[in-house]
Formats: C-alpha cells, sequence, structure tokens
C-alpha cells in the first residue's frame, strides 16, 4: 500500500489525528478547532489536501467525551457523511441518553461535550432512514474490536478499549450526572470518563503498526485502563512502529509492560500537550519516562502555552495584582505528520513538522 500518511494535530487544549489508510481511504480520531479560523482542523487539513470529506472519510471516530477531544465534532461529522461514527461503548446506557435530552436547550454553562454529543445524536437521526429507530453510533467500540477491514490491503483498524469493567464503572458514572426534575442545570463536569477512552491499534499491512493511546490511564486493577489491554489475549498481535502517547504523556498513563510488550523498540512518539491547568503537560519527569523508550519523539505544540500577549501596563498590574502567575494555555495549531511511501518497507518512514511541533 502506498502513501500511508498519519498526522496529528494539537494547540495545547485540544487534539485531533488524521490518517490516510490508503486506497483514497481516510479516518479521523477526535476533533479540535484551528485556533486561528475556529474551524475543525480535520476538515481544513483534508480540504486544503483535495480530499473529498464527504465520501473518502471512512471513519470518524471519538475516543471519548472531554471537551478538549470533541471541539467541533459534529460539524466534522455532517461534512463526512460517507464516515462511520464510532464512539465508546460507555455511551450507551440509558442514564447518558437521558442526560443528552436533558441538556439539548442550551444550558448556563455553554460549550459542553454534552452539547456537542447532543448535536452529534442530531446529525445520526438525520441520517437514520427511519425515525422509528433508536439513534445510536454506527458502532459502539470495545476492548479487542475489529471496526474496518479493507482484505485486499491487509488494513484493520481496532479498538482496545473499554474493557467490560470499565464499561460497568462508566454506567454508574454517567448516573450520578442525571439532574433531578427541580435541579438547575448547570454545565455539565467532566467527572472522570478516562477509564472509557478509545485506544485505537491499526494495521497497516504485514509489518506496520500504530497505537493511538487516548487518554486512557493506569488503574490500580488489572480490569481497567492500560493494565486491562496489557493482560488481554485477544488483542491484536504485534508491536507498533508509531505511538499517539497516552493523556498528554501524563505519568499517570504510563506502564512500562506497554512499551516493552506493544511498541517497537525505536518506535516514533508523538505527545499532544496539554497547557491548562496549574501542572502543563507532559512535565520534565514525564519526558523521562518516555525518552527511555523512544529516541524520536515529537510534540504537537509548545508544553507551555502560546506566546505572552503585550497588554497595557495597568492591565498587567491588575493581573499582578488577582494572580499569581498568568499565561497564554492555547498556542498556534501544530502538527506532526508520519509518511510512509510503502507500508511494505518501514524503513522509509519521514517525519515532518508545523511549528510550533518540535522533535524532544
Amino acid at each position: 500500500m502506498k502513501d500511508i500518511e498519519i498526522s496529528f494535530f494539537g494547540p495545547g487544549i485540544g487534539e485531533c489525528i488524521v490518517s490516510h489508510l490508503g486506497n483514497n481511504q481516510w479516518m479521523i480520531v477526535d476533533s479540535c478547532l484551528d485556533p486561528s479560523t475556529r474551524a475543525p482542523i480535520a476538515l481544513q487539513y483534508l480540504n486544503q489536501k483535495g480530499v473529498n470529506v464527504a465520501t473518502d472519510v471512512k471513519l470518524f471516530l471519538i475516543s471519548h467525551w472531554h471537551d478538549d477531544h470533541i471541539s467541533g465534532a459534529s460539524e466534522v461529522l455532517r461534512a463526512c457523511k460517507s464516515a462511520k461514527f464510532v464512539c465508546s461503548a460507555a455511551l450507551r446506557c440509558n442514564e447518558f441518553v437521558t442526560l443528552v435530552s436533558r441538556y439539548q436547550s442550551r444550558s448556563m454553562m455553554i460549550s459542553s461535550g454534552v452539547d456537542e454529543f447532543a448535536k452529534i445524536i442530531g446529525e445520526l437521526e438525520s441520517r437514520s432512514k427511519s425515525k422509528k429507530v433508536i439513534i445510536c453510533p454506527d458502532t459502539w467500540a470495545l476492548a479487542d474490536k475489529r471496526i474496518f477491514f479493507l482484505p485486499n490491503h491487509g488494513i484493520e483498524v481496532f479498538t482496545l478499549s473499554p474493557s467490560d469493567a470499565a464499561l460497568t464503572h462508566s454506567f454508574s458514572s454517567f448516573a450520578k450526572l442525571i439532574p433531578t426534575l427541580k435541579s438547575t442545570k448547570n454545565r455539565v463536569i467532566d467527572l472522570y470518563p478516562n477509564h472509557a477512552a478509545v485506544c485505537v491499534w491499526i494495521n497497516l499491512g504485514k509489518d506496520l503498526k500504530i497505537l493511538l493511546g487516548a487518554d486512557l490511564e493506569v488503574h490500580r486493577e488489572d480490569s481497567f485502563g492500560w493494565k486491562a489491554i496489557f493482560t488481554s489475549n485477544t488483542r491484536p498481535a504485534g508491536k507498533a512502529l508509531v505511538i499517539k502517547v497516552p493523556h498528554h504523556g501524563s505519568s499517570n498513563s504510563y506502564l512500562k509492560e506497554i512499551w516493552t510488550e506493544l511498541i517497537d523498540p525505536d518506535p516514533i512518539a508523538v505527545i499532544t500537550p496539554f497547557t491548562k491547568g496549574e501542572k502543563p503537560l507532559p512535565t520534565d519527569l514525564d519526558l523521562k519516562n518516555i525518552r527511555q523508550h523512544s529516541k524520536r519523539t515529537y510534540c504537537t505544540g509548545s508544553r507551555t502555552g502560546g506566546k505572552h500577549i503585550k497588554r497595557d501596563s495597568s492591565v498587567e498590574k491588575t493581573l499582578k495584582e488577582f494572580a499569581k502567575s498568568h499565561r497564554v494555555v492555547t498556542g498556534k495549531m501544530g502538527r506532526v505528520t508520519v509518511t510512509f511511501p510503502d507500508s511494505a518497507n518501514i524503513t522509509g518512514v519521514q517525519v515532518s513538522i508545523q511549528d510550533p511541533a518540535h522533535r524532544l
């Protein structure tokens, strides 16, 4: 298979992955907006490449419902009319459907992940030929499930999570989010759905394999997270040459056995930073863990956010009075693209970057 590529985007808050699986068939994982244009970066990138997104995008997968993974997702789904929509089976429960229906109208706090999923459900409903059927994603992601197959080219896409235990835990978590009839509809808070995140494994021929780690973390129990993937005897075999490092490189997603057993000894590792919060990711300690396993590590953007904005001196003085420190959390949209001229010859791999993406 010729001209295989996978591109990773991340401005500091938000991430998106776009991959050419070969034979003019594309896959999109997650969605974020270009800070400068406010357009979904996946659509912007593919349109610039001359790809017909309405016919050539075959898969659109949302790894989990955190805001930084789904900004503009409904717009992407609407444009990619031939794409099969995939999301975590943790969203299958009736409680979550109730949650979305309760929040379909504009809530007190805007821009919630639930608002975006309400739009996605609306788009899926508009695609449905029968209004009587239950509206749901085309495919629910589960551990060790093949969601895409091109038999003549050896192309396969698998989901490695969520585990059965994670599904059960997620159902109970979503139940706690349902507002009572008399309660105020405040913005739904991201409580902790990373254990339900969807990891993706891509087989591009016999030797080329890619692992997309989403935001999955290491759990104390073997039946959750990366431990569940490592101990599974039904996951696809082989070692990945390219890995999207999970959860912005955070140490809570690091499991040594994953790197030694599922990843190539000399992999290309790509990190999407997270610059929001008191401690931006990845930290120096996080990078130390990753560099033990990869000498070819890239980051899609600045680990500390965007450039400082010059303000009037009186404004700066006021900011210093009310905050110990301040910074611009969202930077420019960086990109790391890994290209394989021929999936049968993995030695021909090429990596290109778009500023502020850089090699670490």
